[in-house]
């Protein structure tokens, strides 16, 4: 689970490279794995499926990035979740 509140503003750039580290360090050693993740606001925000695809999941983790507000202007996943919608990567949801 991954927290992208506002006040992760200041950290979420550390936890996106401690989680890509994570991942590498699983991958190198040749570990069977897949990884899933969740990102929450006040509720939950995004659901990414479990993927033994690294790199897709590398992707997912830098996608991410801490929201104020609630107003979301941009959307970075092409795999979104919200509200029992799917949306695609460049709409306007605003809650």
């Amino acid at each position: 689970m991954l927290d992208v509140t506002g006040s992760m503003s200041q950290e979420i750039s550390g936890v996106r490279d401690n989680i890509v580290e994570f991942t590498d360090s699983l991958s190198y050693q040749g570990i069977d794995f897949r990884l899933a993740m969740v990102t929450f606001l006040d509720e939950i925000e995004n659901i990414y499926d479990f993927t033994s695809n690294v790199q897709l999941f590398q992707q997912y983790v830098n996608d991410q990035y801490a929201l104020g507000g609630a107003i979301f202007l941009k959307i970075r996943s092409k795999h979104f979740w919200r509200g029992g919608h799917n949306l695609s990567s460049g709409q306007l949801q605003i809650v």
